[in-house]
């Protein structure tokens, strides 16, 4: 060992304690910057789920000749119902749709008769990117449109700011 002479090379407390809060000023911003990506992503993802979920609307009430389906649950057994077909075995089975596209994680699923008494498994509830049940609106017209599908967004609160309407204001 060396000895020290009185001047030794080191680092002191304080300078210690100003490299501690420089990086975590870093990570803290880092951090913030993160979670504003995080959620703007998931606001784009969850603006794409209410387009394709509008597009889908469309289509029931194109085939039941303009019956708007009076519920979130009745619009999703409906459009799915469009899309089943029984197999060989007289199994209930869905075509790839819309609905099949969403990520597990966005879905629940539950069963549901089918017309010849039959029972299919079914998504009867969607929810956004933030994990919140996707609302349906059949007769409220928001923004001269009817209807409307709307996600209560980040704060998991409809009627707030940061609410996300499939179309926008």
């Amino acid at each position: 060992m060396r000895a020290c002479n009185g001047r030794c090379s080191a680092f002191s407390i304080i300078e210690m304690l100003v490299a501690l809060a420089v990086i975590a000023i870093l990570v803290g911003v880092a951090l913030a910057v993160g979670r504003q990506v995080l959620n703007s992503s998931r606001r784009e993802l969850t603006r794409s789920e209410l387009t394709a979920l509008l597009g889908a609307e469309e289509s029931v009430v194109h085939k039941t000749a303009g019956m708007v389906p009076p519920s979130m649950y009745s619009f999703l057994v409906e459009y799915q119902q469009m899309h089943a077909y029984k197999d060989a075995n007289g199994v209930w089975r869905l075509h790839a749709n819309v609905l099949t596209r969403f990520g597990p994680s966005m879905v629940k699923s539950s069963m549901v008769a089918m017309p010849d008494n039959g029972n299919m498994l079914m998504i009867t509830q969607v929810n956004d990117s933030w994990g919140n049940p996707i609302q349906f609106l059949p007769t409220v017209f928001y923004n001269s449109h009817a209807p409307c599908f709307v996600s209560a967004g980040q704060d998991g609160l409809f009627g707030t700011a940061d609410d996300i309407h499939s179309y926008d204001p």
